[in-house]
């Protein structure tokens, strides 16, 4: 909308050719309440065509906040574009037009030692690499104070009032490469993970960092005994 002020906070010495890449100035602006975004090739086909929102699970940084949204996954479909979980806040505060929208695992992985497939543990804290690089930990020293923390919290769910489990954890800034899911179970010894946890907050911290609050999907009265565990991956 302003051009001036988009080439004084992007200069072309730090953002080399970005000037030549910038459409401007336009009028108007997107509602925050969410609507259609569609973008389209100089022969008019769709590029991207989807509704974007600004509530849950969208993240809550780039409502204003300063980051810019970033998208997680690789070849999306138009339905992974509109899923809220699948983007994430960009770990400069003014993102990184013209440049890579994150560092990424391998960039990571590369200047802390630690493995490629992200399943190794050098300092032997029981946390695999690519958990330690999501949650923000150190692979040359124990990063158990930064694993998701379990609790109970009272939540009310079709009009009622009930105690439910919860998982807090906060995400790294940076990394928007990782897609992340958490599951829950009955019993360790029977069935399997389920991905049904309910997704109850997403705020951003100062440090560029995410704070997630999921919740089991079912009260803890009617089932006393649940398990709760994050699932990490690069899509």
């Amino acid at each position: 909308r302003n051009l001036a002020a988009f080439a004084s906070r992007y200069p072309d010495s730090l953002y080399p050719g970005l000037s030549t890449k910038t459409v401007g100035p336009w009028i108007g602006a997107l509602d925050s309440g969410g609507e259609i975004l569609q973008l389209v090739n100089y022969a008019g086909a769709d590029i991207a065509n989807f509704r974007y929102d600004d509530d849950l699970p969208w993240p809550a940084g780039p409502d204003g906040f300063g980051p810019t949204l970033v998208f997680t996954s690789q070849n999306p479909t138009t339905a992974d574009k509109a899923n809220g979980n699948n983007w994430s806040a960009h770990g400069l505060t003014h993102g990184n037009p013209g440049g890579p929208d994150v560092t990424g695992y391998a960039a990571w992985a590369t200047l802390n030692g630690a493995s490629g497939d992200g399943q190794g543990d050098a300092d032997g804290d029981g946390i695999k690499d690519l958990m330690e690089y999501f949650l923000g930990g150190s692979t040359t020293s124990g990063s158990v104070a930064k694993l998701p923390v379990a609790g109970r919290a009272t939540f009310t769910v079709n009009a009622v009032a009930a105690q439910y489990e919860t998982l807090t954890f906060n995400r790294a800034a940076g990394t928007a490469d990782m897609q992340v899911v958490c599951e829950t179970r009955l019993s360790l010894t029977t069935g399997d993970w389920a991905a049904d946890a309910v997704l109850v907050s997403r705020t951003s911290n100062l440090d560029g960092s995410e704070a997630y609050v999921f919740r089991a999907p079912t009260a803890m009265s009617l089932n006393p005994a649940q398990f709760m565990r994050i699932r990490v991956t690069l899509p």
